[in-house]
């Protein structure tokens, strides 16, 4: 089976959009939480910085729905 250069350049494209969210995501968790995130990794246990993202998440929320 042979792909076309769409499918390669769309699929190549939403991996590339995809990292950067993941980095940028990263990013803020370090910058916002960062003994959540360096214990996290020391630890290799995601589940503290899922639950950070999710509280900040929430927040962020609750604060622009305030707005309305």
């Amino acid at each position: 089976m042979r792909l076309s250069s769409t499918t390669t350049l769309t699929a190549t494209g939403i991996l590339g959009i995809t990292c950067a969210l993941l980095a940028a995501v990263t990013l803020w968790a370090l910058l916002t939480d960062p003994v959540t995130v360096t214990t996290a990794v020391h630890e290799g246990n995601l589940t503290a910085v899922l639950n950070s993202l999710a509280r900040a998440l929430g927040e962020t929320l609750r604060t622009l729905l305030s707005y309305l």
